[in-house]
């Protein structure tokens, strides 16, 4: 069997032509990420300019499908935007060339042919690489006037690592727990996949099981990925998916939310993944016990079955208006959710709700404690609120953090200290 996916209007005899359009010519409507084929069923996949429109990270969910369909020594021929030529033709052309040059690289405004993202050829072959594919040929040629194209021929080669992380992409495709709607979340996601490819994390069942600190729907997918070759990977599936069923990501960030505001991030961070570490030792002692003959194994979607870690709330609270829990805890994450609050709170002052201002502040700083600008309009809100005293703490720790920003803060630095001094007389 051979596949043409992404065919729109470009209907190839002999291939299963595939789309996801629902006016295009293909024999069958799906989305290259999620491809409704067996395992190692197709001895060659075309892909012609399907990838820009993919996106990033949809792309390598589509390069681990392509591997997981093919057959071992299958082909995948990808064709792209020549993005560097195409550059370079955008520079010295004239008005015309641009004009096919732009639309070369940002496709057209008719529905569904935008293009999200232009592959690099050494980032497209790094990707491909990744996926567990070897290159066989790589061309260039002209696909239109002022519109150069890039050719690569690969094929599937033997890595066990490479077969796992295809089976765990497609198992999180299905749990709809891929977070494509949110680059950062999605770039944070792609770090922990790409961990577990180590092998000391790969071949350690308890350390893959520490996902679950950061989405345990990732946990999950990994053992439901290796479940079928692992016994033992069973009991942690289990595990993991009573995690999921309780919302223990916003648990996490209630976990980090409840620390001292004093502490550094990187401590209150630490004691939050400490604290979920005990969630996840119970959550695992339950499916050992459950899964011994003769005991009852229980809903493991039931948060009442889970005991609570040390300092995380059984009830998370959402922040003031703005803010929102992720879908993944982590540490930029969490940094990223102290913008938005802060930014909330620099809007409040604005419009001289200072009450609302200092809410916001003070959780921008349950998120992340070590941002001097966030400390110093907290300080500066509390004096407009006329709270004799309380700014003192909010500009010292504004003060500490500036001075070991090193030069660059040096300047800062010295102005609030006469702030501060002007303050206390």
């Amino acid at each position: 069997m051979k596949l043409n996916i992404g065919c729109g209007y470009n209907y190839l005899a002999g291939y299963v032509n595939i789309d996801s359009g629902a006016d295009s010519l293909a024999d069958r409507k799906m989305d290259a990420q999620c491809l409704d084929f067996e395992d190692s069923s197709a001895a060659e996949i075309k892909a012609s300019q399907l990838i820009e429109h993919l996106g990033f990270f949809k792309t390598k969910y589509f390069l681990a499908e392509c591997r997981r369909v093919l057959e071992p020594g299958g082909l995948l021929i990808l064709e792209t935007p020549f993005v560097e030529k195409t550059f370079e033709i955008f520079l010295r052309g004239g008005g015309a060339e641009k004009e096919e040059a732009l639309g070369w690289v940002y496709g057209s405004e008719t529905a569904g042919m935008n293009h999200r993202y232009c592959f690099p050829e050494e980032l497209l072959k790094e990707l491909a690489g990744e996926a567990g594919f070897e290159l066989r040929g790589t061309e260039h040629f002209d696909y239109q006037r002022a519109r150069p194209a890039l050719r690569l021929t690969l094929a599937k080669a033997v890595s066990e690592s490479a077969d796992l992380e295809a089976a765990f992409r497609r198992a999180l495709t299905f749990r709809d727990a891929v977070l494509y709607g949110d680059e950062y979340a999605a770039a944070e996601q792609e770090k922990l996949i790409k961990a577990c490819r180590a092998p000391a994390i790969f071949n350690d069942n308890e350390k893959v099981f520490e996902l679950a600190l950061y989405q345990p729907d990732l946990a999950a997918a990994f053992f439901s990925a290796k479940h079928s070759a692992d016994r033992e990977a069973g009991v942690f599936l289990k595990a993991a998916e009573s995690l999921a069923g309780t919302g223990f990501t916003a648990l996490m960030y209630g976990a980090l939310r409840s620390r001292p505001l004093e502490e550094n991030q990187r401590t209150a961070f630490d004691a939050a993944l400490d604290a979920g570490r005990e969630g996840l030792k119970n959550a695992l002692a339950r499916s050992r016990s459950s899964d011994l003959p003769g005991k009852a194994t229980g809903g493991p979607r039931t948060l009442a079955r889970l005991e609570k870690a040390p300092g995380v709330p059984v009830e998370p609270s959402e922040g003031p208006d703005i803010v929102r829990y992720p879908a993944i805890f982590s540490y930029e994450m969490s940094r990223l959710c102290s913008k938005k609050a802060f930014c909330a709170g620099l809007k409040a002052c604005a419009l001289r709700d200072l009450p609302k201002a200092d809410a916001l502040f003070k959780e921008a700083l349950a998120f992340y404690r070590d941002d001097p600008a966030v400390w110093l309009r907290l300080g500066r809100n509390l004096t407009a609120l006329g709270e004799s005293g309380t700014p003192v703490p909010a500009y010292k720790k504004a003060l500490e953090l500036l001075s070991g920003a090193g030069p660059s803060g040096a300047a800062e630095a010295e102005a609030l200290s006469r702030e501060i001094a002007d303050l206390l007389r």
